[in-house]
């Protein structure tokens, strides 16, 4: 391929004027050369992501939408106007070379981009949904806490009769405030803090009237609340060895409902080794169950020098079960004593299971119930009120029962209990 030394070269080498045929040749080859030593700089096309991810426009309406290239080098560039644009569905949604998209009828469709030279297309984004008015409307996140003289911006999203899913409309919707005096907010949502106080943040659909009010959609902003503890949630809850779950984290304001804060603290776990937890990133606030045991896990946020694990704050505390040891009828009266009960009355029998490492769970719906004799007391499974409630029908003694199914770690386990009716 030629290199840039040789058009230098035919510049500068002639006493007389160049022919335009001969510099455009050099030109040519030069530009050709800077575009393969850009694109070996870029690396190798990788996938093509398009924006918007999800919209909805109305009949004759029109959004433009954009292609990225993502490439091996960890970089990106915008491909809109080099891509092939199409559409899954074009008599609802038309496209243009441009990636102009335009609203024909009520429906939705999936724009695709295709890059011409290596046949790679977009994977992700580029859902268009045609709509009449919104079934729905919310504003996200439902709640915040914004420092005086700060701003965030609100998220208004709308669900439509026959389209699956949500569609962002904040550029669409009218925003306003409950109380300008504390709160303003601009016609994208942008909300700005003035003084201390509540202001509520709705929005409206004017062309059909609906309100995020009349969905239960409307956002608080709490403006200059000062913030005095973390709480974690759950606050309690068994995890399965080699399970996961997502963790949550809310700021606790003097004043106020406390404000989802998952992605804003780190994560710590004081036992690791029975409940791991990631840290940060974009998976942070996930827990994974190792061996049986207890976990405390802790949420912080080291800006405001805040943490769930002091007087204000709430940890979570998760348990690891390891294979079942026994199983429990409650109540549960002294070794050869009895329980009592009245001919017509019921009695309400709890089970709950003892596992490895000191967790113990309710497991009424899981053990099978019994009556040694049903003519006296009948115990439901179920079917028949919630599982281990007892009927008593006549006078007599009885032996109630339960059965905790096997598992692959341990056999089945048993308990009973006697039950006198007077």
């Amino acid at each position: 391929m030629p290199s840039a030394t040789p058009f230098t070269s035919i510049v500068y080498a002639h006493s007389r004027p160049i022919s335009r045929t001969v510099l455009f040749g050099a030109i040519v080859s030069l530009s050709a050369v800077l575009s393969a030593r850009s694109g070996e700089a870029a690396g190798k096309l990788v996938s093509i992501s398009l924006s918007p991810t999800k919209r909805a426009i109305g009949i004759g309406q029109t959004v433009s939408c954009h292609a990225v290239g993502h490439f091996s080098s960890d970089t990106t560039q915008d491909m809109t106007s080099t891509v092939t644009w199409t559409s899954s569905n074009p008599a609802v949604v038309s496209i243009d070379a441009t990636g102009k998209a335009k609203g024909l009828a009520f429906g939705s469709a999936t724009m695709l981009a295709v890059d011409p030279a290596t046949g790679i297309a977009s994977t992700t984004g580029g859902v268009i949904a045609v709509v009449a008015a919104p079934k729905s409307l919310k504003i996200t996140p439902a709640s915040v806490i914004v420092a005086l003289g700060s701003a965030t911006t609100l998220k208004a999203s709308a669900t439509f009769n026959g389209i699956t899913g949500s569609f962002n409309v904040s550029r669409t919707v009218q925003w306003s405030s409950s109380n300008l005096p504390v709160a303003t907010v601009d016609t994208l949502g942008k909300v700005t803090c003035l003084t201390s106080g509540m202001a509520t943040i709705s929005v409206k659909d004017i062309a059909s009237g609906v309100t995020s009010t009349a969905s239960a959609g409307d956002a608080n902003v709490n403006c200059g609340a000062s913030i005095i503890g973390i709480k974690v949630s759950p606050a309690h809850n068994i995890l399965q060895p080699g399970t996961s779950r997502q963790m949550h984290a809310f700021l606790i304001p003097a004043t106020g409902d406390p404000v989802d804060a998952t992605r804003d603290v780190l994560w710590t776990s004081r036992s690791p080794s029975n409940v791991s937890i990631v840290a940060d990133g974009a998976s942070r606030g996930v827990a994974t169950a190792g061996r049986p045991g207890r976990a405390t896990i802790i949420a912080s946020d080291p800006t405001r020098r805040l943490t769930s694990n002091s007087s204000h704050g709430t940890n979570g505390v998760l348990l690891v079960p390891g294979p079942p040891q026994s199983v429990t009828i409650f109540p549960h009266p002294a070794s050869g004593g009895s329980i009592t009960g009245v001919v017509g009355g019921v009695q309400q029998f709890r089970a709950r299971v003892l596992y490895q490492g000191g967790v113990t769970q309710g497991v009424n719906a899981a053990v099978t119930w019994s009556s040694s004799n049903t003519n006296v007391v009948t115990v439901s499974n179920g079917e028949n009120g919630a599982a281990g409630l007892a009927h008593l029908l006549r006078q007599g003694t009885v032996t109630i029962s339960i059965v905790f199914p096997a598992t692959a770690s341990s056999p089945a386990l048993k308990d009973s209990v006697q039950l006198t009716v007077h």
